[in-house]
């Protein structure tokens, strides 16, 4: 069989469900799914992005070879088809938004590539079914984007480099990871890792709504595809969760399902377009179920089976819905083990699920609040008490009868999982608590005076390897200027010493130092010319960085290792020289960066970086696996990304917390901390 096949299978996991067709060809994870539209061909198309930076256009038609397309420089995050199906749009960690003509005769080769979208990863892209060419972009620079893409007719007929930004929705605080329009384009929905969803109005591009109810990252958001004020989303703390956003504030909240996968994140979620109620989700243990939303239940559960044969599944990165040619509805789901995999769903599920949701006959609308869910144009209308019981799963075990023995004990065994998330819930809101009572002692302080605070080189920087800017320009330069006119005693320092002083010349501080901190004698020299100015300092501010990651280009090992010996070990050397003039009850601040996340690494990484038990040794011998894995072209072999700067600043608020919990025994009780700017206006981001 070729690199890129297709193979049939037929294997029932559950009843009702089975694999009808698996396609092979992306070399890693596959992080998107979906259908092309046919356009009347005959035959069903379907697309995928991976991880290996492909998109791969696929047919089910026999005997067609699949369609390869590359161009991408990193990892393809998102991939989407125009309503005629005739274009494809891919995106990823690259930056980059790239057109592909779905013909044999394109050769896999992009038709249009759009640079400087965002400034950060493109995490999503949504493609309007109906509004043919308007196009939504989400990103870790925290925004969502709205396009306008010339994509009307034929390759020859469209004008590819018309396309127009229209606008920026602004709202979140952190990266946006998912986004959707609804299914008349009115509205658009989003959500990300500051775990807010947000709902915006197209036409006055505002956002009209947030939704606070799940408690880590959102992976995932959708609309009901027969009623655009109905939306749900679903993320890392396991939860489905539903709004209507008619009903008054406070009371959108319809259904939530916790936890709606026994173990670990929800990856994705869609809702059927034939009726609006029938919920598919994929889960990071690899099992996707069905939902009866109507109902409250779940309805079906595929790759499922012993808890212990699902924990080595792979993660299903995403499920979408699609019909053959036949209208029959059937699963796409992109796996991370590098597969799409086409679920086939019999009439016994499917025709059920189209019967119109009953309305209560014994009930007006204008009676009750209007709760549940609803396909029609209209909710339907519950009293509280029928809405907490639609919305329960509560077992009455007084009518258990013997064949329904099963049925009750899978009941209660979810009540028990209910349970237990939440008992881990509890623990883990009772540690933050204690950790937020123990920053608390130590900020409930007057600070000493005069404040000597020395604020280290670079606040972004470096355009060329052989220049880094400091104190004197962008974040950096405005800290200083916000504590000198605040009355501090600031100590500058930058490693380029003529810019130093014009900085120095208009800011007046306490005293300026020229020091290199990527240069040991220089920190040597720096740490005795301030031991000569002050006996102590009140705070180190260590801010300095370099960003020399290019576009378009692998690392390469003298670019990765400069940028960890200054975004890390240049902190950590001129903390250690410094950390003994600190006075008592000082303060350590790290400026690191939004982009310093730990989901661009692996599992395996993650679960060292975050450990409690991480010493500062750990984090340098991780920094050197990763500058061995640059050298030797295995990144991805070594759980990292490409990304040098966001490795450094994710080194970096390892490093703090280690340092952190160390600075505890110390007796002068210093705080140390970091902050994580995101975007900014500087020269390194111009």
């Amino acid at each position: 069989m070729s690199a890129a096949e297709c193979s049939s299978a037929s294997v029932p996991i559950n009843p009702g469900l089975s694999i009808a067709r698996v396609f092979k060809g992306h070399k890693g994870p596959v992080t998107r799914a979906v259908q092309v539209p046919s356009g009347g061909a005959g035959f069903s198309q379907y697309a995928s992005s991976g991880g290996d930076g492909s998109v791969i256009i696929w047919s089910a038609k026999h005997n067609t070879r699949p369609l390869r397309c590359e161009g991408h420089s990193d990892r393809v995050t998102a991939v989407a088809a125009d309503a005629s199906g005739r274009w494809i749009a891919s995106a990823g960690v690259d930056k980059t938004i790239r057109l592909w003509y779905n013909a044999p005769s394109s050769n896999g080769v992009s038709s249009a590539v759009y640079k400087g979208c965002h400034t950060g990863v493109i995490r999503d892209l949504d493609w309007s079914q109906t509004q043919t060419d308007l196009m939504l972009t989400c990103s870790d620079d925290k925004t969502v984007k709205l396009w306008k893409m010339p994509v009307g007719g034929d390759r020859r007929s469209a004008n590819l480099q018309d396309r127009k930004f229209l606008c920026s929705l602004v709202g979140h605080s952190n990266w946006v990871l998912t986004c959707a329009f609804s299914a008349d384009a009115a509205s658009a929905v989003s959500g990300g890792e500051d775990r807010t969803v947000r709902v915006w109005d197209i036409e006055t591009k505002t956002n009209f709504a947030c939704f606070y109810d799940n408690t880590l990252s959102v992976r995932s958001v959708t609309f009901s595809p027969v009623t655009p004020q109905l939306l749900g989303a679903a993320g890392d703390d396991g939860s489905i969760n539903f709004w209507d956003t008619r009903l008054p504030t406070g009371e959108q909240l319809v259904q939530r399902y916790s936890p709606a996968h026994d173990r670990g994140s929800v990856l994705s979620i869609a809702l059927c377009p034939d009726n609006g109620h029938l919920l598919a989700s994929g889960g990071r243990q690899g099992d996707i179920r069905l939902w009866d939303l109507r109902e409250g239940r779940r309805i079906a559960c595929v790759a499922q089976g012993k808890a212990e044969a699902a924990a080595r599944l792979p993660p299903v990165n995403s499920v979408r819905w699609c019909q053959d040619v036949d209208g029959r509805y059937e699963l796409i789901i992109g796996s991370a083990d590098g597969q799409v995999y086409i679920w086939d769903i019999e009439d016994s599920i499917i025709l059920p699920m189209r019967a119109p949701t009953p309305v209560l006959a014994d009930l007006r609308p204008s009676e009750g609040p209007l709760r549940g869910y609803s396909t029609s144009p209209a909710p339907v209308a519950f009293t509280r008490s029928e809405a907490a019981a639609a919305m329960s799963r509560t077992l009455d075990l007084g009518s258990v009868t013997t064949e329904a023995v099963p049925k009750a004990m899978e009941a209660v065994g979810d009540q028990l999982l209910v349970i237990q998330r939440t008992m881990e819930l509890i623990e883990k809101r009772v540690q933050l608590m204690e950790d937020k009572v123990a920053n608390l002692e130590l900020n409930l302080r007057a600070p000493q005076s005069p404040l000597k605070l020395e604020n280290m080189p670079g606040d972004d920087n470096q355009a060329i390897p052989d220049e880094t800017t400091g104190a004197n320009k962008g974040i950096g330069f405005e800290v200083c200027k916000r504590l000198i006119g605040e009355g501090v005693r600031v100590i500058m320092t930058a490693r380029d010493e003529e810019r130093l002083k014009q900085a120095a010349d208009i800011l007046k501080p306490y005293a300026a130092v020229q020091l290199d901190v990527a240069d040991d004698a220089s920190i040597e020299a720096g740490k005795s010319q301030i031991a000569r100015l002050t006996p102590s300092i009140d705070a180190l501010i260590n801010n300095a960085a370099v960003l020399l990651d290019e576009d378009d280009s692998k690392p390469s090992y003298d670019r990765a290792r400069l940028t960890i010996e200054v975004n890390l070990y240049g902190c950590m050397k001129v903390t250690e020289a410094l950390k003994p003039m600190m006075a008592g009850k000082g303060r350590v601040v790290n400026v690191s960066s939004g982009l310093g996340n730990l989901s661009q690494v692996s599992e395996a990484v993650q679960n060292r970086l975050a450990s409690k038990n991480c010493t500062v040794r750990e984090i340098m011998e991780i920094a050197n696996e990763y500058l061995e894995a640059v050298k030797g072209r295995r990144l991805a072999e070594a759980g990292f990304a490409d990304g040098m700067y966001g490795t450094s600043k994710l080194l970096l608020i390892a490093w703090t917390k280690a340092l952190a919990r160390e600075a505890m025994e110390d007796p002068r009780r210093i705080l140390v901390t970091t902050c994580t700017p995101g975007y900014c206006a500087t020269d390194m981001t111009k």
